[in-house]
């Protein structure tokens, strides 16, 4: 299974010039030039050796970006007060020619099953697969995919319930007619799937949104008593009986 992106190179305050002898190169020309392995067998050669041959080998696509330094030296001690007018020409030329290769042609990160992947899930993946090296375990992409749909639903769950809750209480004015809550209930909880959809990873067999369902059931009472603290009319203790009776229905 190939999970390996395409390997973008930027180079930082590039100083040397693009040239092999008195040959000018393009930057990518010059990735490769890095690239090329030393002969020989010797440790040293092969120390050197071992990290190009990896980046070779498992990086198909490669680019490469040189950006000279954004400002003059005396400017770099200030970055942080300088707008963009006050940086180099060149660097910004390069900046940009970056930004739209990014944008414009670098795939999105997928896993297997070309499930395309966030960056907070692609920082969570690495986390939870450094975390397995570090513990001594034979790292796995596809228990590491796992581990990752599961911190992502869990969170979206949490996210849905507190987007409906939110929901219900800006919506909701009492008194009102039984039909009209209803609506305003659907209204909510159709919102709070879509959040719940965008956030959610692998959930292929709706085992985290049928946990979503369950936990509208079980918070229900507490939404409506949430909604009873946030508006000013009250209730009668018959009405309210009958507001509950009619949200819960036989499970009152």
């Amino acid at each position: 299974m190939c999970v390996f992106p395409s390997f973008v190179w930027a180079v930082r305050d590039f100083t040397l010039e693009l040239k092999i002898g008195n040959e000018p190169i393009t930057s990518d020309e010059y990735l490769e030039s890095a690239l090329t392995l030393k002969s020989g067998c010797s440790p040293q050669t092969e120390q050197y050796n071992l990290p190009r041959r990896c980046l070779r080998h498992f990086f198909a696509v490669r680019k490469c970006f040189v950006l000279p330094r954004p400002a003059s030296p005396q400017n770099m001690r200030r970055m942080e007060e300088l707008t963009e007018k006050d940086l180099e020409s060149e660097f910004l030329e390069q900046a940009n020619t970056f930004c739209c290769y990014i944008f414009d042609s670098a795939d999105p990160k997928t896993v297997s099953g070309g499930r395309v992947i966030t960056g907070t899930a692609l920082g969570n993946l690495a986390e939870v697969y450094i975390e397995a090296i570090r513990s001594g375990k034979i790292p796995c992409l596809e228990n590491a995919v796992v581990s990752l749909a599961k911190i992502q639903n869990v969170r979206a769950v949490e996210e849905a319930l507190q987007f409906y809750m939110t929901e219900m209480l800006s919506m909701a004015q009492l008194p009102m007619r039984p039909e009209e809550l209803s609506d305003i209930h659907k209204i909510a909880e159709k919102k709070a799937v879509e959040v719940f959809i965008s956030m959610s990873f692998n959930d292929n067999d709706q085992i985290y949104q049928q946990e979503l369902m369950v936990q509208y059931l079980l918070t229900q009472n507490a939404q409506i008593n949430s909604v009873y603290a946030n508006v000013e009319y009250k209730f009668n203790s018959s009405s309210r009986f009958l507001f509950l009776s009619f949200v819960l229905g036989e499970n009152l």
